[in-house]
């Protein structure tokens, strides 16, 4: 009995599903002033179901909306935070600073890079010597 009413529901579910397709089928296919009549009497439903329930519009509003605001705070942290504070005062400028002091020394003269070296070393040297004097 419990097997019967299983097969009836299947067979009663499988008939309606493929007369609602051929019904489906004959008014796309063949009377399609009846299904413009039914859909003027349905039109917010219809209306509803052509915009595809508003799914686009929500994903537009919410998630890209949403990313649009996270780019916008992320740039302001970069503009005032990163550039702002780290790039436009001491510690973006020191590098520069740094190199033009030391752009004198940078001559091409092979003989001149040699005795700064050499007085580089003797300066270490006596530093190292001076501290190990007891």
């Amino acid at each position: 009995a419990h097997h019967t009413a299983h097969l009836v529901v299947t067979w009663v579910a499988g008939l309606g599903a493929v007369m609602m397709i051929a019904l489906a089928a004959y008014l796309h296919w063949l009377r399609r002033d009846i299904t413009e009549k039914i859909a003027g009497g349905l039109k917010p439903i219809v209306h509803v179901l052509n915009r595809k329930y508003y799914v686009d519009e929500a994903y537009n509003v919410v998630i890209r909306g949403g990313l649009h605001v996270l780019a916008w705070i992320s740039y302001m942290i970069d503009r005032v935070l990163v550039d702002g504070l780290l790039i436009d005062t001491l510690f973006g400028h020191s590098p520069r600073w740094l190199g033009s002091a030391g752009r004198g020394l940078q001559r091409g003269a092979l003989q001149g890079y040699g005795l700064a070296m050499a007085l580089g070393l003797a300066l270490i040297l006596f530093m190292v010597l001076w501290n190990a004097m007891p």
